[in-house]
């Protein structure tokens, strides 16, 4: 019944989906459970419900807010089919298609921990963490004045940490599997939520502003042990740039120094022992990321000589920590990374041109760079796959689109008669996007292809309208999930 939102799949084939009466998808839903032999058994969910989340154990969490009573139900389903519900205080968050993320954190020995927020008559936020036993029973709740950054995060260690902040302050509340708890004050303002080193520590950033001081903002680093406990306090000079990047090597934390147009980006290594020097490059950017399992990073950064004259830099910062810097001409504010480390930088387009056109640059891992120019303004970011990128343009004013594919046998546009969404591309170095037509009163979606060659182009209709883009299986297929007045589509394409 209704309109699917959300789907999760358990190991044993168990499937968990959510359907809502509504075609807008707000409201009361249904909790759907389907046993790998087709039983199905469903269990309304009252007020606004929200995103499935699935534990290690099988059991699947669906929440939903009343409104009326100001309390959040957990509807928890296990594989078997039974379902429980557990009633906690607050507010899940806002719900809608677009917002609907859950506040459902499940740990790996089946405890769940419910992170809801109320809003207090004198004023304030007051921050409630529901710990759910593994074994079924009544919530535990642990409640802080202050508003919610983010979710709960669990450890491998089995220790929890949900970050609070308030007028006075950034707290982190450190929860025990049995509901057991402390509280730690930090200085400062947290930036988002706590982060998990993937080896029992826990990682907060905070950021103290020293308003009016010459010193400047100062960034702090405070590193939780896997038994809980503080283990390290790491200030940065500089504003906070991100939350730390986590390796297999290290972890790093990212600075900005310095006002426009002469700013610098810094990056330091948050290490118990053999530190490492500070990485500073120019300009400021996105906050690194992983690019490699073996613990490498990129970073990209831009700067600009106050004149309109723009820089683009990409770091590479190896597992050991030594950076590699390429400066290229533009400024881009867009980018993907291929398999293999080549970085493609979409740079922003002269749209004041009589003809404007967009500059893909391409970084290879050896520091050399081509540019590569396309017809038209670019239109969201470059893609990769295989051996091919590929970039959508459009001409100024046009809803038409265009998909460019790069290929080592030179760049082939595909004109598209619509505008574009979802595209994606194949490890074979394929391009899937999408096209949807509302002119009727039913809408028709299609899902095109261009092969390899990044010439050939085919497409396929289906009906409906689409809810996310092209998806992969595990064996290259490509599968596409539509919505329609009567239910949902499901098309699959075989590669």
């Amino acid at each position: 019944m209704g309109n699917r939102e959300t789907m999760a799949f358990g190991a044993d084939g168990t499937i968990y989906y959510t359907t809502f009466d509504d075609y807008y998808l707000v409201g009361p839903g249904h909790l759907n459970v389907v046993a790998p032999d087709g039983t199905v058994v469903t269990h309304d969910t009252p007020g606004q419900a929200q995103n499935l989340v699935l534990g290690a154990d099988g059991k699947a969490y669906q929440t939903a807010y009343d409104n009326a009573t100001q309390q959040t139900t957990v509807v928890i389903a296990g594989p078997d089919g039974t379902i429980d519900t557990v009633v906690v205080p607050g507010r899940s968050g806002p719900t809608s298609a677009y917002n609907a993320s859950s506040p459902v954190v499940a740990g790996p020995d089946g405890t769940a921990y419910v992170t809801t927020q109320s809003f207090e008559s004198g004023g304030g936020y007051t921050t409630h963490v529901s710990v759910i036993p593994a074994g079924g029973g009544d919530a535990i709740t642990i409640s802080h004045p202050g508003a919610a950054d983010g979710n709960a995060v669990t450890t491998t260690s089995g220790i929890t940490y949900q970050t609070v902040h308030n007028a006075a302050g950034t707290t982190v509340i450190v929860i025990n599997p049995d509901g057991t708890h402390r509280f730690v004050d930090l200085d400062g303002t947290p930036y988002l939520t706590a982060v998990d080193g993937n080896d029992g520590r826990v990682y907060q950033t905070t950021t103290i502003p020293n308003y009016g001081s010459p010193d400047g903002p100062i960034t702090v680093v405070t590193v939780f042990a896997p038994d809980g406990t503080v283990e390290q306090t790491v200030p940065i000079e500089g504003s906070t740039w991100g939350q730390v990047a986590v390796t297999p090597t290290a972890v790093y934390q990212t600075t900005v120094d310095g006002s426009y147009p002469d700013q610098t980006t810094t990056v330091t290594a948050i290490t118990a022992d053999s530190p490492r020097d500070p990485i500073t490059v120019e300009g400021t950017g996105n906050s690194p990321q992983l690019i490699d399992e073996d613990g490498t990073l990129l970073l990209i950064t831009r700067d600009s000589d106050g004149s309109g004259t723009w820089h683009t830099t990409v770091t590479t910062i190896r597992p050991d920590g030594t950076p590699t810097s390429t400066t290229v001409d533009g400024q881009s504010n867009s980018f993907v990374v291929a398999p293999d480390g080549t970085v493609y930088l979409s740079m922003e387009s002269d749209t004041s041109a009589e003809e404007p056109t967009t500059v893909v640059a391409i970084v290879s891992t050896n520091g050399t760079v081509e540019y590569v120019p396309l017809d038209g303004i670019r239109y969201g970011d470059p893609v990769t796959g295989g051996a091919n990128a590929f970039q959508v343009t459009r001409a100024d004013f046009s809803s038409a689109r265009t998909v460019m594919a790069i290929t080592p046998d030179g760049v082939f546009p595909t004109e598209i008669d619509g505008d574009v969404s979802g595209l994606t591309a194949g490890p074979d170095g394929s391009a899937y996007f999408l096209t949807t037509d509302y002119s009727d009163e039913t809408p028709t979606t299609q899902l095109h292809v261009i092969e390899p060659d990044g010439v050939t182009h085919h497409a396929l209709t289906v009906p409906g309208a689409p809810r996310t883009g092209p998806t992969f299986t595990e064996d290259g297929d490509v599968v596409l999930t539509t919505y329609t007045a009567t239910g949902i589509h499901t098309t699959t394409l075989e590669r």
